[in-house]
């Protein structure tokens, strides 16, 4: 079982005495979850379960704000880096020595993740750009994906009803403070949408034209790519984008 450090005078912090009770959690349970070099997964679904409480994507950037540089977000708001755990466990950086194996394998994991020059041994400037207001909703939708397939995977097309919301967001211009429970609402409302069925379609049968054998000719809704499909396929995803397929190409 894996022992950590933690700094007792963190009480007396300023910075961390102005935290709320959820994120001053948030703070114990990165430090305490995260693996060897300070680097954890951004995991809403795990936050929430382990620290029970209830908090979206988004809202959990928003929560990051209170820690300042402490932290790094990097691979696309996928991963975290508590920076200050390396001061925490190992008194920082110069004190890393590797010809000890627990510490190279520190060394060697920042290095691998971009987080370490190993020629100078500092710390890289990861980059971070933050999402413009046009790709935020976008990535958000994209990224929830897989938590709205628990929630309605059997009664809705999620990748299709994603698609609709983007479509809906880009020609409305509408804005909203949480997309995750724009998502939800909006696949509540999805008038049972089936997945996998022809009535989950504004399409039929009729509407695919037939190739020499008999199959289906399906066009990916993202790449436009075209490829054959049996009557039971052509419900189901394209084989090369995983998206909805199309009677013909989008735009013709």
């Amino acid at each position: 079982m894996a022992k950590r450090y933690i700094e007792t005078s963190i009480w007396q912090k300023a910075w961390f005495r102005k935290l709320d009770v959820e994120t001053k959690a948030l703070w114990l349970y990165l430090i305490t979850k995260c693996d060897h070099a300070g680097i954890i997964d951004f995991d809403p679904d795990s936050f929430n379960f382990h620290l029970k409480i209830d908090q979206c994507h988004v809202l959990y950037l928003e929560l990051f704000k209170s820690f300042e540089d402490r932290i790094v977000l990097y691979e696309n708001n996928t991963k975290i880096w508590v920076k200050t755990f390396i001061n925490y466990q190992y008194g920082g950086i110069d004190t890393l020595n590797p010809n000890v194996r627990p510490q190279k394998a520190v060394i060697d994991r920042l290095i691998n993740q971009g987080l370490l020059d190993p020629e100078t041994m500092s710390f890289t400037q990861v980059e971070t750009k933050p999402l413009s207001d046009e790709s935020k909703p976008i990535k958000t939708l994209e990224a929830y994906k897989p938590e709205l397939e628990k929630k309605f995977g059997s009664s809705v097309d999620v990748s299709h009803e994603i698609e609709k919301m983007i479509d809906y967001l880009k020609q409305s211009g509408k804005k909203y403070k949480d997309y995750e429970a724009f998502a939800r609402n909006w696949c509540r409302n999805s008038n049972g949408n089936k997945k996998n069925t022809k009535s989950g379609s504004k399409y039929s049968l009729a509407d695919f034209k037939k190739e020499t054998g008999g199959f289906n000719i399906g066009y990916c809704y993202k790449c436009g790519k075209y490829e054959f499909y049996d009557n039971r396929e052509i419900w189901q995803d394209s084989r090369c984008c995983k998206a909805r397929l199309l009677p013909k190409r989008r735009g013709q």
